[in-house]
Parts: C-alpha cells; sequence; structure tokens
C-alpha cells in the first residue's frame, strides 16, 4: 500500500517547498528536508530531488551567500539525519555501510546489458552468474551468496554483489556504447509514453477486467502536462508573479529530475506513479491561468493553442516503441491466486492456457 502513503508524502513535500518559497523561512525548509527523507526512504532514487531543491535554495538566497550556505547545511543535515536511523539499522544487521537499499547494482544491471530490453525484471544468465534460476527481493540474500560462491569460490557481502552488478552495467558501456544508448532511449521513450510497463504482476491485463480501464490513464495526464509546459513556454497567457513562476518550475524540475533517477536502471509502471502529484498540480495550475485568460478569444492566441494541445495528444497517446504486456505471466500468477484459494481446477486450466501463448 505504499504508493498511498508516498504520494501524500510528495504532495507534503511540494507544498512544504513551496512555503519556503513564498516565505523564505527556515521553518518550512527543515520540514521539507524531513520530508524529502521520508522519500527517499521509501524510493532510494528520489534523492536525486536533493539536486534541483538546492538549485532552487541557491537561486533564492544568490544575494546572501552566508544565508545560502546556512540554507544547504540545515537542508542537507536534515535529510542525513531522516535517514540516519535505517543506515544505522542497516550496519547492525549486515555489518556493512550502505545508505538505504542494496539493490543498485542489481538493478543497474537488469537495465543494461546485453540482452535487456529494458522493462522487464529478469535478468540474463542468472544461472551461470549465481547458481539460481530465479529471484525476487525476498531471496536476494541467496542471490548475493551465490553469487559470490560462482565468482570467487566463497559468499559475496551486499556490497561487493552491488559492485558486481555495476561493474558489469559499466562494461556493457564501454563495450557497446551505441547499443547501450539505443536501450536507454527506448526506457526514456516507454517511461514518457503511453504503455503501461509491468513489472511482476502484469498491470495492463489485469485492469482490462475491472473498472479501472475505464479511468483516465498516464496519457492524459502527460498530455495536460506537455500543453501546459508549451503554454508556458510560448507565453500564452498572463505571465505570472514571480513566486508563482517560482513553483512552477520547481514541479517541472521534480518530474524531470526524477525520471532522470529511473531511467538509468529499468522502466516499470509503478516506478513513475510518483510524478503524478507534480504533473497534475503543474496542469491544473497552468489551465487554469489559461482558463482565466481575457486574451483567450484572440484567434491567433487560440489557433497556437489548438495547435499545441494536437502536439501534446500525439505525443502523449502515440508511442514509437512496441510493448506487449506478458498474458502468459499474467495468467501464471492467476492461477497462483486459484491454487491458494483451493479453486486447483481453475487454477489447471488457467495454467494450461499460459502454456499455450508462451
Amino acid at each position: 500500500n505504499y504508493p498511498t502513503w508516498l504520494t501524500t508524502v510528495i504532495i507534503l513535500l511540494i507544498w512544504t517547498f513551496n512555503k519556503y518559497l513564498l516565505s523564505n523561512k527556515t521553518t518550512y525548509l527543515t520540514l521539507s528536508g524531513i520530508i524529502l527523507g521520508i522519500f527517499v526512504l521509501f524510493r532510494p532514487n528520489a534523492l536525486i530531488l536533493y539536486i534541483p531543491i538546492i538549485c532552487f535554495i541557491i537561486y533564492k538566497q544568490k544575494t546572501y551567500p552566508r544565508k545560502t550556505f546556512q540554507s544547504i547545511l540545515i537542508y542537507t543535515l536534515v535529510v542525513l539525519l531522516t535517514i540516519l536511523p535505517v543506515f544505522i539499522r542497516n550496519y547492525i544487521v549486515s555489518r556493512e555501510f550502505f545508505l538505504i537499499s542494496c539493490f543498485g547494482g542489481v538493478n543497474a544491471y537488469i537495465g543494461n546489458n546485453p540482452y535487456s530490453t529494458g522493462d522487464s525484471p529478469n535478468i540474463p544468465q542468472i544461472n551461470d552468474l549465481c547458481g539460481l534460476d530465479n529471484w525476487s527481493c525476498f531471496n536476494y540474500r541467496y542471490l548475493v551468496a551465490g553469487l559470490g560462491i560462482k565468482q570467487k569460490g566463497t559468499p559475496f557481502s551486499f556490497t561487493e554483489a552491488s559492485n558486481f552488478f555495476y561493474q558489469k552495467a559499466i562494461q556493457f558501456w564501454k563495450d557497446q556504447p551505441y547499443k547501450a544508448l539505443q536501450l536507454t532511449f527506448k526506457k526514456f521513450l516507454l517511461f514518457w509514453g503511453p504503455h503501461i510497463v509491468s513489472d511482476g504482476k502484469v498491470i495492463q491485463c489485469e485492469i482490462e477486467d475491472t473498472i479501472l480501464k475505464y479511468l483516465p490513464g498516464f496519457s492524459l495526464l502527460l498530455c495536460l502536462f506537455l500543453f501546459s509546459l508549451l503554454c508556458l513556454l510560448f507565453k500564452l497567457f498572463p505571465k505570472p508573479s514571480k513566486t508563482e513562476l517560482e513553483l512552477l518550475w520547481f514541479l517541472v524540475s521534480f518530474a524531470i529530475f526524477y525520471s532522470l533517477s529511473v531511467i538509468p536502471f529499468f522502466v516499470s509502471e509503478r516506478y513513475r506513479f510518483p510524478l503524478i502529484p507534480s504533473m497534475a498540480l503543474f496542469s491544473s495550475s497552468v489551465l487554469n491561468k489559461l482558463l482565466v485568460n481575457n486574451q483567450l478569444p484572440n484567434i491567433k492566441n487560440k489557433f497556437k493553442i489548438t495547435l499545441l494541445l494536437i502536439i501534446s495528444v500525439i505525443i502523449s497517446h502515440v508511442s514509437i516503441v512496441s510493448y506487449t504486456p506478458n498474458k502468459s505471466r499474467y495468467l501464471y500468477h492467476k492461477a497462483l491466486a486459484h491454487v491458494y484459494y483451493a479453486d486447483l481446477e481453475t487454477a489447471k486450466n488457467t495454467i494450461e492456457e499460459a502454456i499455450k501463448l508462451n
């Protein structure tokens, strides 16, 4: 259920930082740092948001160098102190130093290897590497131990395993830079595209049997976000106040930087839902200004707005990369659910259907 918590945390992060931009008060900056720390505990890659936040602090305090240094120091310490209990707990449990998660290396390798499609959590040649035919976060320690035994004869530590996978991902970029760039571009298009990319559970197949298929998806939000961004860039409504403009660009930078923390690894629908609050708030703010703009009846503006809307619809709903949900995997998980509820006949029929597909 972490999406519910995380959506709340993201809205609070945007609200507290906006209050800081409006008031320049250290209290709101401190609260924002605490909330970013909590966000990072849910999704470690969210630490990348520290970069745009610091840039906004520098911009806000640019005429007061000493105040800038103090604000950056306070924000940095607050974020680190929020993460510290987990860092300590990790050391107590593993006797190793890693900030929050030890999955960074394996996730990097999944999305950066000669066999990667950029949209699947599978590890190629996993049996050759680790002596396992499958893995998950629940049995990751066995993958780490098996990797060490296969590679050097004794079990790896979590840090050694992560470094091993990072090195293999980097080696892929060194050996096949053109293919690596192609793969990264594909991941970019999948992340900012209409497809619902599965990770484990095949979400696209799941929603086809529910009311969710009638609800608006990411494509509509992306369309509104792109359209709003283009209207802002082409100044199709009265210029916002300085503080409004700061918040709007913060929301845009939030979405862009967060996407940059995912695309280098591998793409999945669940990795992009943290964008929803920032994209929705940005779009609603710009669209509101556009709708109340008295200059809207102007023919020239109407033409520009219509053209930008058409461009946004095309970009957000048409993808130049293909993606097909793995229905066989979906049916496999569905069969497991039937087994759990002792409906063995239905489970058997579902598995046979999955086998026919793949």
